[in-house]
């Protein structure tokens, strides 16, 4: 890539679908559990996505972003006369790695601009509530965190990435927010889970990194 300009580019991954609960209108001995929320995508590369070498001279990259979706509700659990189900556990955020760049292969970057692009993670999907009952069900757990690495440049591979006379500026890697479980009649809550990790605002590196004359 040669004298490019690449600006207000966008890469999401899909939400996961939210679980049905059960409408029954009977109140059964036993309550049937809520289903599971479905994972989300994940989102790589908000402007440039390279699974080979890859070169940039003289190049720009303004305001892109990869966004992971958001994990799917978990399901609540059905009364019952005895036991409640229990709550439909939320599904997993998407991650989101490369606002600008995902690379894997040999990198090499000279003589270009990183400025406010990002990558954010999904949340995780909300935990299901235990149906009420003589025995309530237990609360599900809400979905995990997506992570967001490299808010410039993700570079996965284990060989060399060069980066030489060039300016990484305000760029952002954001991890899922964290997301509620499962919530009683009674009041009585499921503990959510943490956020999820942000890894290298301007660049994610998981092999050889050299730095020449450059700004961060």
């Amino acid at each position: 890539l040669t004298n490019c300009v690449f600006s207000n580019n966008n890469v999401r991954g899909t939400n996961g679908d939210s679980a049905v609960s059960n409408t029954n209108a009977s109140i059964p001995v036993i309550g049937k559990s809520g289903g599971k929320g479905a994972a989300a995508d994940s989102a790589y590369g908000g402007a440039v996505f390279s699974f080979g070498d890859l070169s940039i001279f003289n190049c720009k990259f303004i305001t892109n972003s990869a966004v992971g979706g958001a994990g799917g509700d978990g399901a609540d659990g059905q009364s019952a006369g005895t036991k409640g189900g229990n709550g439909g556990r939320g599904g997993a955020g998407g991650s989101a790695a490369g606002g600008a760049v995902f690379n894997y292969g040999t990198l090499t970057v000279v003589n270009s601009t990183f400025s406010g692009n990002v990558a954010k993670g999904g949340a995780g999907g909300i935990g299901g509530s235990g149906g009420s009952a003589l025995i309530p069900g237990v609360n599900g757990f809400a979905g995990a965190q997506g992570f967001g690495s490299g808010g410039g440049i993700y570079t996965a591979d284990l060989q060399t990435a060069q980066v030489a006379n060039s300016t990484f500026d305000h760029n952002t890697a954001h991890g899922g927010d964290g997301s509620q479980g499962g919530e009683s009649i009674g009041g009585v809550g499921q503990n959510g889970p943490r956020g999820g990790d942000g890894l290298g605002g301007g660049i994610y590196n998981s092999g050889w990194l050299y730095f020449i004359n450059s700004t961060f």
